[in-house]
């Protein structure tokens, strides 16, 4: 990340979209941001990230393309394109090439400005070597689904960080019945169900080990004088 933000800084870069933005620095952990919503290509720290919100991750940093709308619909069309033939990884780094390209040399602005940018820049520049290799490798990438375990804990601390204060302004302006009746009425899912359930139990045995209480003691039977 110190790379590439320094390669920002000193205009080692191309890019299709004329805007980007860099946030964070070396201790709190670099981001890296081109382009706008619907579409944003986004490098940041991802360990330092993690750590500032009390988590662990093997990952070190992490290259992201965030699309909405018609740019989502695109990416969804050509993975589905049974003549395309085409992973998600490899659409995926297909537009990260086309759309951003880092180089080991300040880029001249007459390069900038000429007809085909990109192969222009590309036979004139080399490529900064950390950002041509990614490139190159991604397409031997597989694309992998990791889901995470659901927890109770996992829900409340998400509730708790981003919920909570949405749910404090529908209190304030007299919004929480609605949202009271919401939660009564609301269907869960099966998997959501087992969670339930399993919290339930899980209560219920650790209140049963805690109690001290032989019920199959005898009594002793009061003795009147």
């Amino acid at each position: 990340m110190n790379d590439l933000v320094k390669a920002v800084q000193e205009k080692r870069f191309w890019s299709k979209s004329k805007s980007y933005a860099v946030h964070g620095n070396v201790d709190d952990g670099w981001t890296v941001n081109f382009g706008k919503s619907p579409f944003v290509i986004r490098a940041y720290d991802k360990r330092k990230e993690q750590a500032s919100k009390g988590f662990d991750t093997d990952v070190q940093n992490r290259v992201e393309l965030e699309l909405h709308q018609d740019k989502a619909e695109y990416v969804i069309d050509e993975w589905f394109d049974q003549h395309n033939n085409k992973t998600l990884t490899e659409i995926t780094f297909d537009i990260l090439y086309t759309y951003l390209w880092f180089t080991d040399k300040p880029i001249e602005e007459k390069l900038l400005k000429a007809d085909k940018v990109r192969d222009t820049i590309e036979s004139s520049v080399e490529p900064m070597p950390a950002w041509s290799l990614l490139t190159a490798l991604g397409h031997k990438m597989k694309f992998v689904r990791q889901p995470k375990e659901q927890s109770i804990e996992r829900i409340e601390k998400w509730v708790l960080e981003s919920v909570v204060p949405s749910l404090a302004v529908l209190k304030k302006t007299g919004h929480w019945a609605e949202v009271i009746e919401a939660m009564n009425s609301a269907e869960l899912s099966s998997e959501q169900q087992k969670l339930v359930k399993a919290t339930m139990i899980n209560a219920i045995t650790q209140a049963n080990q805690k109690l001290t209480i032989n019920f199959e003691k005898p009594k002793k039977r009061y003795q009147e004088i």
